[in-house]
């Protein structure tokens, strides 16, 4: 696949590309750039995984990444929401 950089220095990825590495606007990448067998410059670009994941959905900011299924979200949410309606 063949990509311009515009003006700014900007690529743009294809939808079918940002469906294959489940990237959505906002999504943060990690750039490497390093030399390949034959010496020529290469360039790796892939989403980062782990941590926080906070995105706006209809106005909304929530939380997006991936959670231990063991953990009790509604208690979390409980044990924070307590002290600040006392």
């Amino acid at each position: 696949m063949t990509v311009t950089l515009d003006d700014d220095g900007r690529i743009f990825l294809p939808k079918e590309t940002r469906d294959q590495l489940g990237v959505k606007p906002g999504a943060s990448l990690t750039l490497d750039v390093y030399a390949s067998g034959d010496g020529a410059p290469r360039l790796e670009l892939r989403p980062e995984t782990g941590g926080s994941r906070l995105e706006y959905v209809d106005g909304l900011l929530v939380f997006t990444g991936a959670v231990d299924p063991e953990t009790d979200i509604v208690g979390l949410i409980r044990e924070q929401r307590e002290p600040r309606h006392r």
